[in-house]
Parts: structure tokens; C-alpha cells; sequence
């Protein structure tokens, strides 16, 4: 977490499953990034600024630029991210569980 107090941006690509350290990051205040693959396209799961998604490598470059330009612009656009997570812990963590079982047990 030290790492995070002191980065503005890290880069992720193709996130799957579990993604604990971009997680984290925001939680930090660290603007993330990644490319439009796997677990970048669910908006419920990701609630991403689609400018914080990059689909191709060469691309990347603005997007970082004009992130180190607006900087606290930027990292405000995750307030949404942040909210979703701030209260995630075993005891949500267990409740959502029962809930998908319940909806998957009920079909």
C-alpha cells in the first residue's frame, strides 16, 4: 500500500477474475487503466471511465499524458469506482453470496 501512496497511475491489461490490486490502487487514490478485455467491459463489477480504457497500445500514451495532466479531474471520475468498494468485506461478501444462490437455486 506504500507503493500506492506514492503512484498516480498503474496499468493493468486484460483483467480477469478477482482484481485485487487494481482494486486496491483506487482505493488508494491511484488512477488505473486498462485495455478493453475481460473484466474492463463489467460496469457493475468495473464501474470505469471509459477514457480509463484504452483499446489500443499506442493509444495508451495520450490517455497517461492527459491523466498526468488533469490528475485530480481524473481521479475523481473513480468516486463511483471507490463507493462500490469501500464497503466490500466478508460480511457483504457473504451476503451477496446467499443472494446469487438463491437466485440461482430458485431458476
Amino acid at each position: 500500500n506504500a507503493l500506492f501512496r506514492r503512484s498516480k497511475i498503474i496499468v493493468t491489461t486484460c483483467m480477469r477474475g478477482t482484481e485485487r490490486m487494481p482494486v486496491e490502487a483506487a482505493m488508494a487514490g491511484v488512477v488505473f487503466l486498462t485495455n478493453d478485455c475481460a473484466n474492463s467491459k463489467d460496469n457493475r463489477d468495473f464501474p470505469l471511465p471509459r477514457e480509463h480504457i484504452f483499446s489500443e497500445r499506442n493509444k495508451l500514451v495520450n490517455v497517461v499524458q492527459n491523466i498526468l495532466n488533469n490528475f485530480e479531474i481524473e481521479q475523481a471520475k473513480l468516486d463511483t469506482f471507490r463507493s462500490v468498494y469501500k464497503n466490500v468485506g466478508h460480511l457483504s461478501m457473504i451476503r451477496e453470496t446467499k443472494q446469487f444462490y438463491r437466485a440461482a437455486t430458485s431458476e
